[in-house]
């Protein structure tokens, strides 16, 4: 089914431990320009209860990067935060790296995710988030 005028993602071929597979996905959260603004926030990521292997940062203007979390696409974003309070983050630099599983784990129970850049990027900015089926 299409959403919001989004191409029906199919399922890509990668090298996994050396073996090709067809199970993974990517799914696409692209930070746009910053016009001014100091930080901005990516488009909406559905999980859909993947199992998320990675997230693939392309070359960033120096940033931390942090996630809003929502049970629905159109619903109220919170921020992911420790038991604390404290937002937990990514601290990407200037990006041009591929983050982990072990990284990532805090995202594993949402279900949409937007990506929140601390600072503005100069140009649209595509990450790479890599699911398993």
């Amino acid at each position: 089914m299409l959403q919001h005028g989004q191409e029906y993602k199919r399922p890509r071929d990668y090298h996994l431990q050396g073996t090709m597979r067809k199970t993974h996905r990517i799914e696409d959260a692209i930070i746009p320009a910053a016009n001014g603004d100091p930080g901005t926030t990516s488009n909406a990521v559905d999980l859909r209860g993947y199992g998320l292997i990675g997230l693939i940062l392309p070359t960033l203007t120096a940033c931390n990067l942090t996630f809003l979390a929502s049970d629905t696409e159109g619903g109220t974003y919170a921020p992911v935060c420790d038991a604390l309070g404290a937002p937990l983050l990514v601290a990407a630099g200037a990006g041009n790296m591929a983050l982990a599983t072990e990284e990532l784990v805090f995202l594993s129970a949402y279900r949409w995710v937007r990506v929140v850049s601390s600072v503005g990027q100069g140009a649209p900015r595509t990450l790479h988030f890599i699911v398993k089926g």
